[in-house]
């Protein structure tokens, strides 16, 4: 999924999140490009960060923190 909420409303990106919850519980994987960091934190089992094109780390849920996964994406580790 490609930015999956950019450009909708609150009640629209509601569904799309119980959907994509759905689909993960189910046991689907699903791959996801957010620019929305609480989209991001409240939704990903694991995040992939990137700068210059170039992975910067892997981030589990246990470590989400906004602070650290800047940290990452503007390659401060």
């Amino acid at each position: 999924m490609d930015e999956p909420t950019q450009g909708i409303d609150v009640g629209a990106k509601n569904e799309i999140y119980q959907i994509i919850s759905e689909l993960s519980g189910q046991g689907t994987s699903i791959i996801m490009v957010s620019s929305e960091m609480q989209e991001n934190i409240s939704l990903c089992d694991r995040l992939i960060t990137l700068y210059e094109g170039k992975v910067t780390g892997e981030i589990y849920h246990n470590e989400f923190s906004e602070e650290h996964i800047m940290a990452y994406m503007s390659n401060a580790y």
